[in-house]
């Protein structure tokens, strides 16, 4: 399963089969990334604040008034090898947005791009994200936060061109630093020129990552926080995103939890959009199983 974010991002049995031969390439480091074990399936609830925000004794303030919304998320790995992903996120709070929902179908296949969806309760209208030409990059975020559809897509691996920049110390965990350049075809898909990742050796989880414009200026910067184990697996229950271009950021708090749970693949249908009723229903056992 590989979550909203940025996916996003434990060792594997390729490491330690080549520590005694030649360190891995910066394309293997990557695919042990996509390869983690992140579980089959999740639950989450979460807290997204969004504000203006400037940089006192090195750390990021809102100097705007904060906009809150609470919202939960599922996800499960779905196809015959479990390669494929289907996620659902719906508003709680406020109650003016509250069953706002967004939908996205993630693809193993390098010729399927990511599909998403909004919906839209007011209108009671599903409405297709699509980007404003055949082959551009999709504008919006997601619930207004500076994390754009864009970001939250699945990469492919051979999308990319990867090279390691150095080894290094980020928040007292061993990190390669690594760069991401998309190939030419990819390129017209993107708005961001190349990123840069810290990327934790142990866990390999992306800490930190830089996405560049497409004229090489740094747009965006976004810190995966409190990393902590949930059933064995390592987990990210905060995410920082900071939008240099704009002097705006977001912060994503999972409060709760679950993985590797039972969620029936209706659950992540329309009907869950459109009857209230049934979706508590479905979603109360679930939530039951959820923890800090």
């Amino acid at each position: 399963m590989k979550p909203l974010l940025l996916k996003t991002l434990l060792a594997t049995a390729i490491f330690i089969s080549q520590s005694a031969t030649a360190a891995p390439t910066a394309k293997e480091i990557i695919q042990s990334m996509l390869d983690r074990d992140d579980g089959t399936s999740s639950y989450t609830q979460s807290q997204l604040m969004s504000c203006r925000f400037k940089v006192t004794a090195g750390k990021y303030k809102c100097i705007s008034k904060p906009r809150v919304k609470q919202f939960e998320g599922l996800n499960k790995d779905i196809g015959d090898n479990l390669k494929d992903s289907r996620g659902l996120n719906l508003i709680i709070k406020p109650a003016s947005e509250k069953g706002m929902a967004f939908l996205q179908n993630d693809y193993d296949d390098d010729n399927k791009d990511s599909e998403q969806w909004m919906y839209l309760p007011a209108m009671k209208k599903l409405k297709r994200i699509i980007s404003e030409t055949d082959d551009g990059a999709k504008t919006g975020s997601l619930f207004g936060s500076e994390l754009s559809y864009e970001d939250i897509e699945k990469r492919h691996i051979n999308d990319y061109n990867y090279e390691i920049i150095k080894e290094a110390t980020y928040s007292k965990r061993p990190v390669w630093v690594m760069k991401s350049t998309p190939t030419p075809t990819q390129a017209k898909k993107t708005s961001y020129s190349y990123t840069k990742s810290w990327v934790d050796k142990d866990r390999l989880l992306g800490l930190k990552v830089e996405l560049y414009d497409r004229q090489g200026q740094l747009k965006k910067t976004l810190l995966q926080q409190r990393v902590e184990q949930v059933s064995g697996i390592w987990v990210a229950k905060q995410m920082l995103i900071i939008n240099h271009a704009n002097q705006r950021m977001s912060m994503m708090r999972t409060s709760k939890i679950a993985l590797n749970i039972d969620i029936p693949e209706a659950l992540l249908g329309t009907r869950v959009l459109n009857d209230a009723s049934y979706r508590e229903t479905q979603l109360k056992p679930i939530r039951a199983k959820a923890t800090k």
